[in-house]
């Protein structure tokens, strides 16, 4: 499937919307409706094209943080600096990380 078609898909799958409302709404705790303003969220940090991308849900799109070369991974110096920024920044917050990383 080309890049336009896996795009308009994940926009417009009412199946994938149903299954993630009924994951979204299946857990023991209330979830707030969509449009609330919540304290906590997952930021995520990817590598593309030898650039270190930032992706925000609650942002328009993808934000190019640093570059990255290509021996280089989210977790080489580049990357621990973004991660840095956040974690020993003074605005009040709490941090949870998770590495997605190829076992082999």
């Amino acid at each position: 499937m080309a890049a336009e078609d896996r795009t308009e898909y994940l926009e417009n799958s009412e199946y994938l919307d149903a299954v993630y409302q009924q994951a979204a709404t299946s857990g023991s705790s209330e979830a707030p409706p969509a449009e609330a303003e919540i304290d906590h969220h997952y930021v995520c940090l990817v590598k593309r094209s030898c650039f270190l991308y930032e992706l925000d849900g609650d942002r328009e799109g993808p934000i190019c943080r640093n570059v990255l070369e290509q021996d280089e991974d989210v977790l080489s110096k580049n990357g621990r600096e973004i991660i840095q920024m956040y974690t020993q920044s003074d605005l009040e917050g709490s941090f949870s990380l998770l590495a997605l990383v190829d076992s082999s």
